[in-house]
């Protein structure tokens, strides 16, 4: 009887068995072996063919032989065994055909071996060959990029996702120096990493800023980690990527978001405590205005006192009327009569007026359809508005130039860092400018529940929207 044995641990399972599978010797596949013999131990320990016998058992007497199985790297995989009855063993032999009878199971046996062991190592190879598959399309399909180092400044293999991001094919970025496809301070770092893994053998981690080969900036997570051999030398380091671009923008974008609601709050509080200090200040105001009134009143008309009384009772009423633009800006203003206005008929005297003040060079057209719905505000607020706007833009188109109502014009444009500041009380970038024309805009677009858009372009002029409900 033949069968095939494999050791697996402390046991031995039977993996071949000649017996036919209806019988009751037969034993399937992964049986426990019942025994082990001195013999087969020693067939175990010292992978050399060995035999013994006759034993008896409860079937019979038997010889048995055993043969160890290697696979192509001479690695035991399993053990051929070989039972032959004593009688059958001893009636050979006195018939003088022992050598020949021995001579034919030695060949089946040396035959036999070889083709279990090839058979083992084909389905051994096959399944290696589809473990390295699988675990290859595994890293495809990932979308990190990874690369294999046997060396500081080489890649040895790379996947996919790290060919393409670079743009290359894989198979053309084999065994290829780093600085074929790195360059400048992303191949300093790379290289200062790999040679710390690979010194020190111990992972490391970075992230930095990128470009892809589409020339898109991306934020990537870059980790290091060693392959040790036995005796702790560094044999390999597996390099990955992750993209994080989206997580760092969208964390900039909430500090952002942070820092602006930070500013509002700051904004809303100033806000209060100016709209307070105007509506005193005006009040304060309004009780001297009355009182030099009073007094002017009760001056003769030739009193010598009388240009001084008028001179600061006009000063006062300025200053009343700078308090009303602070109160504007602020969106606070309580004297806010609102009513149904026609767009086109509205504004059609205040144009003519602002025609008149502005210079000859500078020519103003307003495209206004016919079918706007009426707009509930306050006459003063809308000519206020339009005036600013018309006027700030008349003013930087200086000697050239032509402006139209939404507001654009033509000018030399404003800068990211004075439009940050556009609107801010006092602010303005002219010699005459009081900078409380843009505030004022805004302050009544807010007293609508409105806003004031602005896009400007160095060189290129500006434009000013505003948007009421």
């Amino acid at each position: 009887f033949l069968y095939v044995l494999a050791p697996q641990g402390d046991r031995i399972l039977t993996l071949v068995d000649a017996e036919p599978e209806g019988s009751p010797d037969h034993a399937p596949p992964g049986t426990p072996y019942p025994e082990t013999s001195p013999v087969l131990r020693r067939v175990l320990e010292e992978q050399r063919s060995f035999s013994q016998g006759p034993l008896p058992d409860a079937f019979g007497t038997w010889i048995t032989a055993f043969a160890p199985l290697h696979d192509t790297d001479g690695r035991m995989v399993g053990v051929l065994g070989l039972d032959v009855g004593a009688e059958t063993y001893a009636r050979a032999l006195g018939r003088a055909r022992l050598a020949p009878v021995l001579g034919v199971m030695l060949i089946a046996l040396l035959l036999l071996a070889m083709d279990l062991g090839l058979r083992l190592e084909r389905e051994r190879q096959v399944l290696a060959a589809r473990t390295h598959r699988e675990r290859r399309d595994i890293l495809e399909a990932l979308n990190i990029q990874v690369w294999y180092l046997r060396a500081p400044d080489t890649y040895s293999l790379v996947n996919q996702a790290f060919a393409a991001y670079h743009g290359w094919f894989a198979e053309d970025l084999s065994d290829t120096p780093l600085d074929r496809v790195l360059s400048g301070k992303a191949l300093a770092e790379a290289l200062e990493a790999n040679r710390k893994a690979f010194r020190d053998g111990l992972s490391q981690h970075y992230e930095r800023w990128d470009e892809d080969a589409m020339g898109r900036r991306r934020y990537l997570s870059v980790s290091l980690v060693p392959r040790l051999e036995e005796d702790r030398r560094v044999a390999a380091v597996v390099g990955s990527a992750v993209d994080l671009t989206a997580r760092q923008v969208a964390e900039s974008a909430r500090l952002d978001l942070e820092r602006r609601l930070a500013e509002a709050r700051r904004s809303e509080s100033l806000s209060r405590m100016a709209g307070a200090v105007a509506h005193h200040y005006n009040n304060l105001l309004g009780a001297a205005l009355g009182s030099l009134e009073l007094a002017e009143e009760g001056l003769e008309p030739d009193h010598r006192a009388r240009p001084r009384v008028g001179r600061a009772r006009e000063a006062i009423r300025k200053a009343a009327d700078l308090s009303l633009q602070m109160l504007t800006y602020l969106g606070r203003d309580a004297e806010v009569t609102r009513q149904p206005l026609d767009l086109p008929q509205a504004l059609d005297p205040l144009l003519e007026d602002l025609r008149a003040r502005l210079p000859e060079s500078v020519a103003l057209d307003a495209d206004l359809p016919a079918d706007l719905p009426p707009l509930n505000l306050d006459p003063d607020h809308l000519a206020s508005l339009i005036s600013h706007l018309v006027l700030n833009a008349a003013e930087a188109l200086g000697e050239a130039g032509a402006t139209m109502l939404e507001v654009i014009d033509t000018g030399p444009g404003i800068s990211l860092d004075i439009q940050e500041h556009l609107f801010e009380p006092f602010f303005t970038t002219r010699f005459q400018g009081r900078g409380l024309g843009l505030p004022s805009v805004l302050g009544i677009a807010r007293t609508y529940g409105g806003a004031v858009e602005v896009a400007s372009t160095p060189g290129q002029g500006a434009t000013f929207r505003v948007l009421l409900p």
